[in-house]
């Protein structure tokens, strides 16, 4: 096992550990957390992570419409962006830094990709101090999912490979240090086509955690899903989530009036 993937793995038990709790009571203590909508265990957070992954009340984010198949929800707590309206199977999608992929490469090669191609890509991005769970957008059958599209940390298996082959010095390629974890899942709406939804680690520790009923499935073994159901989670780690949409689907954001629209710095 390589130096990097030991280092994810010592670093995941002690943010799990409760040794790492001691740094909570400074999160729990910031306005931006808002920890009014958060439910605290009790006997406090364990654990880092126990923190990080927090629940919300129930009924704090109520699902809109939610029997209303054409309006699509915000997956989790985010920042969106619409990155692309003209997608192509090659098209770079930027996740962080420099780091981009495309559809192919986002989907695993999955037989789903294609069906994307002049569709839009929206960027969802969540932020530290917000919440980590992330839940359907629409309503459907996921077709397929995969938890884990790589194993692979900074985008290599060992260290020594990364530097010119085994000879560390110039011209190596860095941006492997920009390749992060991601998992998708492929769902086939009633009457609008497909969805893709592709949660994304942005951190040496981030964990991508699907729920166990959503977890690598395929179209033999297709499973429902309603508007607004968790399908999982991020440990720690920055994070993000891209939404891929078939061509004429979706267009652009629309937000009702007196809606939050952003805040303030």
């Amino acid at each position: 096992m390589s130096w990097t993937k030991n280092f994810v793995v010592e670093r995941g038990k002690f943010l799990d550990s409760k040794a790492s709790a001691h740094g909570v009571e400074k999160w729990l203590k910031e306005p931006s957390v808002h920890m009014e909508d958060f439910v605290v265990p009790q006997g406090g957070f364990q654990s880092f992570n126990e923190f990080f992954t927090r629940n919300l009340k129930p009924g704090v984010r109520p699902v809109a419409a939610i029997d209303d198949d054409t309006v699509v929800v915000a997956p989790t707590d985010c920042v969106l962006n619409i990155i692309n309206s003209d997608l192509t199977t090659d098209a770079k999608i930027p996740l962080k830094g420099h780091a981009q992929l495309n559809v192919m490469e986002l989907l695993n090669h999955s037989q789903f990709s294609d069906r994307f191609v002049g569709g839009t890509a929206v960027s969802c991005i969540l932020l530290p101090t917000t919440y980590h769970h992330y839940h359907a957008p629409v309503s459907g059958e996921v077709q397929e999912s995969k938890e884990k599209v790589s194993q692979q940390y900074f985008g290599m298996e060992d260290t020594p490979t990364l530097f010119n082959k085994g000879s560390a010095g110039y011209f190596a390629d860095f941006s492997v240090f920009e390749h992060f974890i991601h998992g998708y899942f492929v769902i086939k709406t009633q009457d609008f086509g497909y969805v893709a939804m592709v949660p994304v680690g942005l951190n040496t520790v981030g964990s991508v955690v699907f729920e166990k009923k959503y977890k690598d499935i395929s179209s033999k073994t297709s499973v429902p899903v309603k508007k607004g159901d968790k399908l999982g989670h991020f440990a720690y780690g920055g994070s993000l989530i891209i939404l891929l949409f078939e061509k004429d689907r979706f267009s652009s954001l629309r937000v009702p009036k007196g809606q939050q629209i952003g805040l303030f710095q």
